[in-house]
């Protein structure tokens, strides 16, 4: 079977990892249960949001199921505009449907970050949580959210560290030495993110969320790691189950497993 296109993989991801929220959810199951961090990732990461723009005209691309104004709901402001937007329809219909009898002025598209349908200087800011690097064309991305920002506004793009679930990838490419879907997720983190937004954006601040995970039951963190697999062959299917077995005995051992947690936002103002 012939490679797919790498032009294609974002397309590919979409349809496969982010279709719908139930591979996200595996993921942010392991952590909401495993953090050390007693305060919530979606709490921390929606006062970075207020803190620079508490009542304005607010833009999510990637929005997912809205999990980060779900979380929130008792905290919203009187925002004047807010639009969440996602490439997958079917993640904006979820979005929709958990969010719209609470918000009922929020509206909610299908976006693609590469070409977003808003006229120049439409946002005070723009959230991109955990998305950007799945964007093909980041550059494009990059100067089309530099466009539709006011001067002064803000993209706030929350990413990962490149030794995010070190541990993890470990383990994966031990006993199943194979790339999982998400292997790209370095194309754009909290390390080299910084010198990629400064081709549009003259300020770039780095704010880290403090966690680390403390694993003691092997299923949820296999849910995890099977969320990263589309369509596991054989072979794989058969590997994934030994290194089931062997989490099943390290933590029947030893109790716990700790985990690197390192994510955090990249705040970048357009002068």
């Amino acid at each position: 079977m012939p490679k797919p296109d790498p032009d294609d993989l974002p397309r590919i991801e979409v349809q496969t990892q982010y279709a719908d929220s139930r591979k996200l959810g595996d993921r942010a199951a392991l952590h909401r249960r495993f953090s050390t961090n007693a305060y919530p990732w979606m709490r921390w990461l929606f006062d970075q949001v207020m803190s620079l723009s508490p009542r304005q005209q607010v833009l999510e691309l990637g929005c997912g199921p809205g999990a980060l104004w779900s979380a929130n709901l008792d905290r919203m402001p009187a925002l004047t505009r807010l639009v969440l937007s996602d490439i997958s329809a079917g993640m904006v219909a979820e979005a929709r449907a958990n969010l719209q009898p609470a918000m009922p002025h929020a509206a909610f598209s299908v976006i693609d970050a590469q070409s977003i349908p808003f006229p120049v200087e439409s946002f005070d800011l723009v959230v991109a949580n955990h998305m950007l690097y799945h964007v093909p064309d980041r550059p494009r991305a990059l100067r089309e959210i530099h466009r539709v920002l006011r001067p002064g506004g803000h993209l706030l793009a929350s990413t990962i560290s490149e030794r995010h679930m070190i541990e993890v990838h470990d383990l994966i490419e031990r006993f199943v030495a194979s790339r999982p879907t998400d292997a790209g997720l370095g194309r754009f983190t909290l390390e080299n993110g910084p010198g990629q937004l400064r081709d549009c954006f003259t300020e770039v601040d780095v704010r880290v969320y403090p966690n680390a995970l403390r694993v003691t039951k092997p299923e949820p963190l296999m849910a995890w790691i099977r969320s990263t697999f589309d369509r596991p062959t054989t072979g794989e299917l058969e590997r994934l189950e030994r290194l089931n077995a062997h989490l099943t005995n390290y933590l029947a051992e030893h109790g716990v497993l700790e985990i690197t947690s390192a994510s955090g936002v990249l705040v970048a103002r357009r002068a």
